[in-house]
């Protein structure tokens, strides 16, 4: 497995993404607005690198960080604890949040 993780250029896998990342064997994936259309696609994509390896405990990561850079939209982001105690910066400190979505 090499430490690192990658990034798509779409909703769907291309043929050079797959064969690249089959080879590479990455670590991880990042999700960003471009992958993402729709509940099912994004479901489609993740279970797609999922399968690729072969493991079903992939680390698919998300760039969720908030305010303007929000990859997720409603209905599934509004639907998430938005801060309420988890995740909430402590006096003094900078931080974010610590959502987590899933998908069934």
């Amino acid at each position: 497995m090499t430490p690192a993780i990658f990034g798509l250029s779409a909703t769907v896998l291309t043929a050079e993404e797959r064969a690249f990342f089959r080879d590479a064997d990455p670590a991880g994936y990042i999700i960003f607005g471009r992958n993402i259309a729709n509940r099912d696609q994004l479901r489609a994509l993740t279970d797609s690198l999922r399968e690729l390896h072969g493991r079903e405990k992939t680390f698919i990561c998300i760039d969720q960080e908030g305010g303007r850079v929000a990859r997720m939209k409603p209905p599934e982001r509004s639907r998430l604890d938005q801060g309420k105690g988890r995740g909430s910066p402590r006096p003094g400190r900078r931080g974010g949040s610590s959502d987590r979505a899933t998908f069934d």
